[in-house]
């Protein structure tokens, strides 16, 4: 634990929104989606690895920034790591949000005061500091927007509790977006039947055929036939970060002369970029139950619990798929039932290139 006692300083590049390349595909659909959180009192932004969550939201910051009615918009951002899960550090880098968002810092010495003083740092006398503030001094007509990126790094159970307190407490004209590779620890159920709730979801954020040809020849530079577009958003299933891969890969392969349709037909999860993404972003931070059961089931091209658990001798199979679920894990629903699934075709092609023979 962090000794709260230290009035550490913070580190600016984390409040900062990531700048945008100019070249990024823009995607209207997605943008659309998002304006409903200015309605709503919060967004999240939920898919696995590299489907372009932080890129999306960056995005739609700038883009809120260059709108006619933008100087009436304030707009906060905060990069999370593992660290951000002592609570006194995470409150004063959460208040500092929005106090850059609000353009007024008044409460953050208070904030300060409050985080050296008590340990545990007090987060009801914190959030209601924030709160009130936050009360007196948004007009609805005039919002404020704060992104937490990476909430899913967040593990802490006292900071879930606080931050479904802030969203509750919220004043109107106020709207938190949380991207995460899985639905954050708040009650969601309710904040959906409240009308509180903005959702994009993977599937989402899936790059349409349309979208596929524009990145490779706006952002990759690669001109591609239609025949070829539509192979790999096959191959790919519009995952951005395989997207980039390819791009990257075939970048490489254009001075040899190799035939360009042909290598999107054998591109696999056993490339190399695929492989290395997927087991240092992917595999290598799940636990070794998971991990196991993963590679052992990736011998099924679609599957369920009864087949799982032929195939890897165990009783819990349904106990390991509800957390592959949770964990947003590249699994692909295939009934309303939740009885069948299947995985991403790359994620499947990399954990059969790593499972034991």
């Amino acid at each position: 634990m962090v000794d709260t006692s230290i009035n550490y300083p913070l580190l600016q590049s984390k409040l900062t929104v990531p700048s945008v390349q100019s070249t990024l595909v823009p995607r209207a659909r997605l943008f659309e989606q998002l304006e409903e959180t200015l309605a709503k009192r919060l967004a999240i932004v939920v898919s696995p690895a590299g489907f372009g969550k932080s890129s999306l939201l960056g995005s739609w910051c700038a883009r809120l920034k260059t709108r006619p009615t933008a100087a009436g918009i304030g707009l906060g951002w905060l990069s999370l790591d593992e660290m951000d899960n002592d609570p006194a550090r995470f409150w004063h880098y959460f208040v500092r949000a929005w106090c850059i968002a609000l353009g007024d810092n008044e409460i953050e010495e208070e904030v300060s005061r409050l985080i050296r003083t008590f340990t545990p740092a007090p987060v009801d006398a914190i959030l209601t500091l924030l709160i009130n503030e936050l009360s007196v001094s948004v007009n609805p007509d005039q919002p404020l927007v704060v992104v937490l990126d990476d909430y899913h790094l967040l593990t802490e159970n006292s900071i879930h509790k606080g931050m479904s307190l802030f969203v509750e407490r919220v004043p109107p004209g106020v709207h938190l977006v949380l991207a995460t590779r899985f639905d954050p620890n708040l009650p969601l159920a309710r904040y959906r039947i409240r009308d509180w709730l903005v959702e994009v979801r993977a599937e989402d954020l899936l790059f349409s055929e349309e979208e596929t040809a524009h990145f490779f020849e706006d952002t990759i530079r690669f001109k591609l036939s239609r025949e070829e577009v539509k192979k790999l958003s096959t191959r790919t299933e519009g995952w951005v970060a395989g997207l980039q891969m390819a791009g990257l890969a075939l970048q490489g392969q254009k001075k040899t002369g190799k035939d360009t349709f042909r290598f999107i037909e054998d591109f696999a999860g056993s490339h190399r970029f695929i492989l290395d993404y997927l087991s240092e972003e992917v595999l290598a931070n799940l636990p070794g139950d998971l991990r196991d059961f993963l590679l052992r089931t990736s011998i099924l091209e679609k599957f369920n619990r009864p087949l799982c658990e032929v195939v890897t001798g165990s009783t819990n199979a349904g106990s390991l798929l509800s957390r592959l679920e949770e964990a947003n894990l590249f699994i692909i629903l295939l009934d309303d039932k939740r009885e069948g699934f299947r995985y991403h075709h790359l994620f499947g092609e990399v954990l059969r290139e790593l499972a034991p023979v």
